[in-house]
């Protein structure tokens, strides 16, 4: 029965470490926290946040400008054969042109 205590005791103690642990990007510092400051009150509570707050990762967003031209002219060719200006066979020429690029 003391040892079930000390053990659930032990899991508390460790719980914004156990949180973090594999998820957040700085679960080794957040565990050292929780190890050294985990028994005051406040350093316990501060760990437990951190292990909450989730990582701000950054987006990098590449554009592919030969796609969107590419994209852009198709749909001109489109609007093109739409409003009768191209034959089925222009378009289709052109079509594969613009796609061999």
């Amino acid at each position: 029965m003391e040892y079930i205590l000390i053990i659930v005791l032990i899991l508390i103690y460790f719980l914004p470490s156990l949180i973090s642990y594999g998820i957040h990007r700085n679960y080794v510092s957040i565990f050292i926290l929780n190890l050294f400051l985990g028994w005051t009150i406040l350093g316990w509570i501060f760990a437990l946040i951190w292990a909450y707050n989730k990582d701000k990762k950054e987006t990098i967003v590449i554009e592919d400008k030969k796609s969107n031209t590419i994209t852009s002219e198709l749909k001109e060719l489109k609007e093109l054969l739409n409003e009768g200006i191209l034959t089925e066979e222009e378009y289709e020429s052109q079509k594969q042109k613009i796609l061999k690029r």
